[in-house]
């Protein structure tokens, strides 16, 4: 016999008051439904769920298992309606995107022509902003999706992640240093390196640090600039070095005004990742809009620079 939903829900306010008679109060139920409710749920499981002590319940091993599940399934049952009342409402006249400027070359124009073409009433809003600014803007609502490099968790936004880029040392010009650069740097380089960075708690500051291994790690930063125009114009007449993803930077090294040069042998990579409210209705539209984000990042061809996150091994089941 399948479980029925009201002996869910009547086991979580037990298990969450840790008290029968206060659960029968915040449900306004009778106590004696509220056991029997949960007496039958425990018959249907063959477990006990709840264990009594001198103060009330507390949930047994089982129960707790229980909880989690329930609690996962309470949590999208609350966003059911939101979302069918979306697709009810009239659909927006605007969607709002931020990117960070690196992302913003490799998904603006597949993403505007596609969302575009199955959506030629609606106006898509593209800002190119630093990441920790998305991040927040995503957060508060200013903006509708956001892309962010090394998103750190929030309770109230979910995180898609879309690519792994390559972090480079971006150098002068070896006529302009002159020397001749090595095939990759090492993190220890960044210590000798004069270093040309934005300012914490930007993404790349985070991720060398997290990247290093060491507690200690201590990049030679001889000037703090939060701009990457203005760092590699820096750069570029020999006043340093920095550090950023390929795309930024793909025209000049290939122009010869700046060399390229790889973090470390092995891959050194940052994480970028679609983020969005967790509450944010999925009308239509912003369902598309996710979806053809996430289409243009599978189809984003491998690359030395770059690798979409499919290409990861799958990750093992919790």
């Amino acid at each position: 016999m399948a479980i029925e939903y009201r002996d869910i829900v009547a086991f979580l306010a037990v298990a969450r008051c840790e008290s029968y008679s206060r659960a029968a109060g915040k449900l306004h139920v009778a106590q004696s439904a509220l056991s029997r409710r949960v007496l039958r749920l425990e018959q249907r499981l063959g477990i006990e769920l709840l264990e009594r002590h001198p103060r009330g319940v507390r949930a047994t091993e089982a129960g707790q298992i229980l909880m989690r599940r329930a609690e996962r399934l309470e949590a999208e049952l609350l966003q059911v309606e939101p979302e069918l009342r979306a697709f009810a409402a009239v659909p927006p006249e605007e969607v709002k995107v931020a990117m960070p400027q690196g992302a913003a070359r490799l998904f603006t124009t597949p993403v505007v022509a596609h969302f575009h073409g199955r959506h030629p009433k609606v106006k898509l809003r593209i800002f190119e902003r630093e990441s920790a600014i998305n991040r927040e803007c995503a957060i508060n609502g200013e903006v509708d999706f956001a892309l962010v490099y090394n998103a750190q968790p929030h309770d109230e936004l979910q995180i898609i992640p879309l690519l792994l880029e390559r972090i480079f040392v971006i150098a002068p010009p070896e006529g302009v240093a002159q020397r001749c650069y090595p095939d990759f740097f090492e993190f220890d380089d960044l210590e000798k390196l004069p270093l040309i960075l934005p300012s914490s708690p930007h993404s790349y500051r985070a991720v060398l640090h997290q990247a290093s291994g060491r507690k200690d790690f201590a990049p030679n930063v001889i000037m703090e600039v939060n701009g990457i125009s203005t760092s590699l114009e820096m750069v570029q007449k020999g006043l340093g070095y920095t550090v950023s993803t390929y795309q930024p930077v793909q025209g000049r090294i290939e122009a010869g005004n700046l060399t390229g040069v790889p973090l470390t042998s092995a891959n050194c990579e940052i994480a970028l990742s679609l983020v969005h409210r967790t509450d944010r209705a999925m009308s239509p539209t912003f369902r598309d809009l996710k979806a053809i984000i996430q289409e243009v990042a599978c189809g984003i061809e491998p690359s030395p620079h770059w690798r979409p996150v499919a290409e990861l091994e799958p990750a093992m089941p919790v």
